[in-house]
């Protein structure tokens, strides 16, 4: 009797753990988590992908809710930004009503970029499907939730859709460490505060570095952004030197040192006294072909020197020359995320 009293608990405990795995999904990797909220299922019955599915009644006809979550560790989130509008403009007939909503809130996570529009389907775009994505980028992984109903259907999805999203939550991944939001350099009393879709990708790390006077790389940071299609990769960086002399006298005795592995140089420009973080620069710009980087590709490169306290600071833009275009609301971005004190 015992025995089996031990056995008939052991099922039933077994049954609640079953219960449980089905009701939620976790994955180690990126972090994220589900519940799985009443009246939806799991699109796949196995692993940890956060993709659901509800099941709907609409007059009669049955249409099902789908909502998604994709990761991509690596990317950010202007470049997916740029590839849904791309792909939104290649077949503008299959769209409309195409919205873009910057800084909103999601499942408790700020900066989220919000893309929203109607997809028509059908031989002559007879059935209307509303499509939402949300992107945002934590712990250098793109995150992308996604949305699809058919538009009869919205109404009736519209509280499914909110108990999914309130069943979401993200922690740091496993074997992760969380990034510098903010580094300050006391030293050379600078302080740069990361862009959330930017990653820093050489430098000291720390939320208080201390370096030596003397040369110094600060740091170096990236991005991407997309040119006809294709994803590329923008970068900044700053360094700094003491020194007595002016910007000017830097820009003059080192601008011919800046373009050393440069060739096929375009567009060389110097131009004085430009207003930067509340300094005066002396900028230094050019397009040409860099051995380091490609044997063919075009890229541009953009040099502000200015000084503050003991220091000759140096800031670097550099990226494909067809991006300089497409990438100047990241790069001023980038740039006004650099304060002095």
């Amino acid at each position: 009797m015992l025995l089996r009293t031990l056995a008939t608990g052991l099922m039933v405990a077994l049954a609640s753990l079953a219960a449980s795995a089905q009701e939620s999904r976790e994955q180690e990797a990126t972090g994220a988590s589900a519940k799985l909220p009443e009246g939806w299922e799991w699109k796949s019955k196995f692993g940890d992908s956060i993709s659901m599915q509800l099941k709907l009644d609409v007059k009669g006809r049955a249409e099902t809710a789908t909502a998604e979550l994709y990761t991509s560790p690596g990317r950010f989130v202007g470049a997916r930004i740029d590839e849904i509008l791309h792909d939104v403009n290649e077949n503008e007939a299959g769209h409309k009503r195409v919205k873009v909503k910057e800084r909103s809130r999601f499942a408790k996570q700020k900066n989220v970029v919000l893309i929203s529009y109607v997809k028509l389907r059908g031989a002559d775009g007879e059935r209307e499907y509303d499509r939402r994505h949300w992107l945002w980028r934590a712990h250098g992984i793109l995150f992308e939730w996604r949305e699809e109903v058919r538009k009869e259907a919205a109404s009736k999805a519209g509280r499914g859709f909110s108990a999914a999203q309130r069943g979401l939550s993200f922690s740091l991944p496993k074997g992760r460490k969380p990034r510098d939001a903010v580094r300050d350099f006391v030293n050379q009393r600078v302080k740069y505060k990361i862009g959330s879709d930017w990653e820093w990708q050489r430098g000291e790390a720390g939320k208080k570095v201390r370096l030596p006077g003397g040369q110094q790389l600060l740091f170096t940071a990236r991005t991407e952004t997309l040119i006809k299609g294709q994803r590329a990769l923008l970068g900044v960086g700053l360094q700094c030197f003491t020194t007595g002399a002016t910007p000017k006298q830097v820009m003059e005795a080192n601008h011919q040192g800046l373009r050393k592995d440069w060739k096929d140089v375009e567009d060389f420009e110097i131009k004085e006294k430009v207003p930067f973080r509340g300094e005066k620069a002396v900028v230094a710009s050019w397009t040409g072909i860099n051995k380091n980087l490609s044997d063919r590709t075009r890229f541009f490169s953009q040099w502000f020197v200015f000084k503050h306290k003991r220091n000759v600071f140096l800031w670097n833009e550099l990226g494909p020359a067809k991006a300089k275009r497409t990438g100047a609301k990241q790069l001023k971005a980038a740039r006004k995320a650099l304060s002095t004190y």
